[in-house]
């Protein structure tokens, strides 16, 4: 539930058990409640990425493991693909996908945002500030609180 409306996720468990799991725990203890998404890529890449409660991008739990359910077509994301942030592993920080993008095959596919992918647009559409092509939105996207059902 955002302040945008709701998005809403499938996870991909039997692609993607490791990662589910982790974004589950995550939910169960109310980790992404009162977030704010804080970066949009607009040029070379098309996503919206959430899940540091510090809002700065620098501020996320890690957990090692090796990455799963990767990308098989030369980092071919779809539009609505929801993937981890990964580093040295799984981060609690995630892409969602609101065009088909090309990136590195690098980050773990967890799900598919299955309604509300007009509030990822919506938020594209308004750029970034300071008419950067990767940075902070213009138009604030607040996670206000994440549930399973």
């Amino acid at each position: 539930i955002t302040n945008c409306g709701v998005i809403t996720i499938r996870p991909e468990f039997n692609d993607a058990p490791i990662a589910v799991t982790f974004m589950s725990s995550l939910i169960q203890q109310k980790y992404f409640d009162q977030t704010t998404c804080h970066r949009l890529t607009t040029e070379v890449t098309s996503f919206i990425q959430c899940g540091d409660p510090t809002g700065t991008g620098m501020g996320d739990k890690v957990f090692t493991y090796q990455k799963e359910n990767l990308p098989k077509r030369s980092g071919r994301y779809r539009q609505g693909t929801v993937a981890i942030q990964n580093r040295d592993g799984i981060s609690s920080q995630f892409l969602m996908f609101y065009e088909d993008t090309t990136l590195s095959p690098n980050h773990s596919v967890w799900g598919k945002v299955v309604d509300g992918i007009e509030i990822l647009e919506f938020i594209a559409e308004g750029g970034i500030e300071g008419g950067s092509t990767d940075g902070k939105p213009v138009r604030t996207l607040v996670i206000e609180r994440a549930v399973i059902r």
